[in-house]
């Protein structure tokens, strides 16, 4: 399996972890449970953010690379705050439990998603040309 698919995959898997990680952690009750599946939501989004930054800086050219990054970091600290003030609404009217199950919910959506476009991707490569290694895509085997 070439190495963009497996990539592609274990970003895929982190993403069910995450979700399913916090979907546990909107049913627990007790601090024990919640902490574990705090963890495992934590340890899943972790994950996929080190495997997307590192497909991103393979695939990125050296000279624009810390060009690159710094855009990524600054979106991505952005967007948290952003997405505190979107979500604080949502946690107004149905609740902190509420809005935990349903961005887990989301975030599994997602997942499923990212893997239909993968596996899909993957066929339509292998079908359209079984030996060709594509230029846009990294070799992450390196």
């Amino acid at each position: 399996m070439p190495a963009h698919d497996l990539l592609g995959e274990a970003v895929h898997d982190e993403r069910h972890i995450s979700g399913f990680g916090y979907l546990a952690l909107a049913q627990v009750t007790a601090l024990g449970p919640g902490m574990a599946a705090a963890l495992i939501g934590h340890i899943g989004v972790g994950a996929c953010t080190t495997l997307a930054v590192n497909g991103l800086q393979l695939a990125t050219p050296d000279h624009i690379r810390g060009r690159v990054m710094v855009l990524v970091f600054g979106l991505s600290s952005a967007f948290q705050g952003v997405s505190s003030l979107a979500v604080a609404p949502l946690v107004a009217s149905i609740g902190m439990s509420g809005t935990t199950r349903l961005l887990a919910a989301l975030a599994i959506a997602c997942a499923v998603i990212w893997t239909i476009g993968v596996t899909r991707t993957g066929r339509a490569r292998k079908h359209v040309e079984p030996y060709v290694a594509h230029e846009d895509t990294p070799d992450l085997a390196q």
